[in-house]
């Protein structure tokens, strides 16, 4: 597209002030929001973690609890067993006892109470070294007694056997052991108690742990299901951003339309595709004419409109399969994956054409508008998905400036091919090295074949492929803005070598094609003058050429850049008359000495009357007006002799001679019977 209808898109656009109110009321909500989520997070995660800490903690104390109760009942229940065990030494120390008496104390039966006395101490000596204060102040009541008890037992071992002592001893034995068993039996009863009211105790408080395990569980779990609710939410919101994020990166937020990114990566998968399945990827570029027209007389908003029903309609004039895409401003992209190689790209995109460029109604008025669209093809002319859209931008580009509606992609019309931009280069380093030569084909009168003068014309002697013709360079130097400079060096190569001929004794008039830019250029008769005073050439030796489509470019700057110089007494004549834009009002307005009638009439005359009467009319015009008539293409004897009947004076082709280098036109100029210049 041109530079400055891209900056157009640009203004096309949706507009919003950066102060915006409603950008400043959004912002602030959308923080708010922001901070109540981030808020409602951080609650949600830190009444879990609190719970998820309570509920650990009494998992915690619950098991050091359940810890200490067990040992708690393991010393009741190894108290309980020691009491136990004092309450069976006491049985056996008097059961011993009673059978010792009863024998009267015969030997056999000591030994028997011998090994019972004070057995109970060993137990006892334990309690008081495991038991609480409580349980030592009952161990050493019983160790009171028990002493007693054991000495009075010693004493009965002592006594004689059937003797009155063993007696009395005996009696007062018996006296005491019951008191002790009674003691005995009192611990072991206070253990049972003991350990009952313990257990109870310890029951109520597993219930009461149970309760509040349960209630910090179920707290536990509210949470667990409220965060998780939060971040389900969080993350089905998170989703839904993240899709609307995608859409809006690869949408446009006007029309809805895919953007340059989603087009890019819709390119490469149909690329993609078509290498297996063997079919073509057409991709359309649709600018739209007059649209800045649109916005400017009916304000953006109607513009925008016009835009979004611009992209209705090409939806619906293609495919599901299709992809269309709004790529800036009034400029569309229709990408067609899956072309048959029958299909006709230029004929689809006639069609989508048609349908877009209908009136459209904005604010009661009908608004006519038109479109150009240019049509690129992989991988018939692109390679790539890159170069698919940039050949498609240059058909564009040349169905906009030629007013052609459709355009497919030419190589021939692109000056940004790589080849052409390598060719450039090449051509401007050439120019500079002084690669550029002059040949120079004779101009003969049409009468006696007199040589009348020549015209220069520029050859490329390209270092690695050899001379090159003008068709393989001039346009790529036109197309690269390189033109201004090629001409300006063929000029200065041309009347130089009119110099050398000036200076050897031969007055030879020499043409020159001179590109729209140098005649439009306010320097370009200065420069002529300059270069005619360096190398001493009379101005009347010098005639310039230029095409009817330099004059059509700007005919008021075109006539006074012309005057200028024909003041300097240079000759002026146009070009391939007859040709491009001819009109009779350049020769009433445009200030010119001769004209050249185009080959493409001359060379064909003979066998297609209308081209003969056409010829005819341009010399009868040109000699009406008083100006020398050249034709060209003058290929044989034929040709020549219908030329001179019609009154021609001058003619140039093959016939009379080929270019020539300067030296081979010497040579040629001297085998010459007769030569109207001055030698």
């Amino acid at each position: 597209m041109p530079r400055g209808a891209r900056i157009r898109w640009r203004r096309a656009g949706p507009r919003v002030s950066q102060n915006d109110p409603r950008d400043v009321d959004h912002g602030v909500e959308m923080l708010g929001r922001w901070s109540v989520r981030r808020v409602t997070a951080l609650a949600a995660v830190l009444g879990l973690a609190l719970g998820l800490a309570a509920l650990a903690a009494l998992t915690i104390w619950g098991a050091g609890a359940s810890r200490a109760m067990t040992d708690r009942v393991r010393g009741f229940n190894e108290a309980g067993a020691h009491w136990n065990l004092v309450f069976v030494h006491l049985n056996e120390e008097d059961a011993a006892l009673r059978e010792f008496l009863a024998t009267g104390g015969s030997p056999p039966r000591r030994e028997p109470l011998q090994r019972v006395i004070g057995s109970a101490n060993v137990d006892l000596e334990w309690l008081k070294r495991h038991g609480d204060q409580v349980e030592i102040s009952h161990v050493d009541m019983l160790t009171v007694g028990y002493a007693d008890y054991t000495r009075v037992l010693t004493l009965i071992l002592e006594s004689p056997e059937k003797s009155d002592e063993l007696s009395d001893y005996g009696a007062l034995a018996l006296l005491e052991i019951g008191p002790l068993r009674d003691q005995v039996v009192a611990n072991v009863e206070r253990k049972q108690r003991e350990l009952a009211q313990y257990l109870v105790a310890v029951d109520r408080d597993s219930r009461t742990l149970r309760w509040v395990t349960g209630g910090v569980v179920t707290v536990d779990l509210l949470l667990c299901v409220v965060s998780m609710a939060f971040l389900v939410a969080n993350q089905q919101r998170a989703e839904r951003e993240a899709f609307s994020s995608r859409h809006q990166a690869l949408h446009d937020a006007l029309t809805g339309l895919a953007n340059r990114q989603l087009l890019a990566d819709r390119i490469g998968s149909a690329i993609q595709e078509a290498g297996r399945t063997e079919h073509l990827v057409g991709l359309l570029l649709v600018d739209l004419d007059r649209f800045k027209a649109v916005n400017d007389t009916l304000g953006h908003q109607c513009g925008d409109l016009l835009l979004q029903q611009v992209a209705q309609r090409l939806v619906r004039s293609v495919r599901e399969t299709d992809t269309v895409a709004r790529l800036g401003g009034d400029e569309f992209a229709v990408l067609l994956p899956d072309l048959d190689a029958s299909e006709n790209l230029s004929r689809i995109a006639g069609e989508i054409r048609r349908a877009v460029q209908q009136p459209v109604e904005l604010n009661g008025l009908m608004v006519d508008f038109g479109a150009s669209i240019g049509a690129s093809v992989y991988p018939d002319d692109s390679a790539t998905g890159e170069e698919l859209l940039r050949h498609a931008d240059v058909a564009m580009y040349v169905a906009k400036r030629g007013g052609l509606g459709v355009n497919t992609y030419d190589r021939d019309s692109d000056a940004y091919d790589p080849r052409t931009l390598s060719m450039l280069s090449e051509l401007r380093h050439g120019i500079e090295r002084g690669e550029l030569v002059l040949y120079y084909q004779p101009k003969a009168s049409a009468f006696d074949r007199s040589v009348l003068g020549v015209e220069a014309l520029v050859r490329w002697y390209h270092p690695s492929r050899g001379m090159l013709a003008p068709q393989d360079f001039l346009p790529i130097a036109e197309r690269g803005e390189l033109i201004e400079q090629l001409t300006d060096a063929v000029l200065q190569t041309a009347i130089r070598q009119a110099g050398h001929w000036v200076a050897a004794g031969t007055r030879l008039p020499v043409s020159v094609n001179v590109a729209a830019r140098s005649v439009l250029d306010s320097t370009f008769p200065s420069r002529v003058a300059q270069l005619l005073e360096i190398y001493d050439v009379p101005p009347d030796l010098l005639t310039v050429e230029l095409t009817e489509s330099v004059i059509a470019a700007d005919p008021q700057l075109a006539a006074k850049a012309l005057q200028e110089v024909r003041a300097l007494g240079v000759h002026v004549s146009i070009d391939d008359f007859g040709a491009g834009y001819s009109s009779m009002a350049f020769l009433r307005d445009i200030p010119v000495d001769e004209v050249k009638i185009d080959r493409g009439f001359v060379t064909t005359m003979r066998t297609d009357e209308r081209n003969h009467l056409l010829v005819k009319a341009m010399v009868v015009l040109a000699r009406n007006l008083m100006l020398t008539v050249v034709a060209e293409g003058v290929e044989d004897e034929l040709t020549l002799e219908t030329l001179r009947g019609l009154g021609c004076q001058v003619v140039q082709g093959y016939y009379i001679g080929e270019p020539m280098p300067p030296g081979d036109l010497g040579r040629w100029l001297d085998g010459q019977s007769s030569v109207a210049a001055t030698r």
